[in-house]
């Protein structure tokens, strides 16, 4: 019983580090897509 909650607990904390680093690295990919168009543009505009 003790080792099911603790995989139980582990599964969870896997998943849901695992979403908050999608997250992280999905905002970073959009930061970079946004100064790449920005600086594509001549805007002179740097994040």
């Amino acid at each position: 019983m003790i080792d099911m909650m603790k995989y139980f607990r582990e599964d969870l904390h896997r998943q849901l580090l695992s979403t908050y680093f999608k997250k992280q690295v999905d905002g970073l990919e959009m930061l970079q897509k946004i100064e790449h168009n920005t600086s594509v543009k001549g805007a002179g505009i740097s994040l």
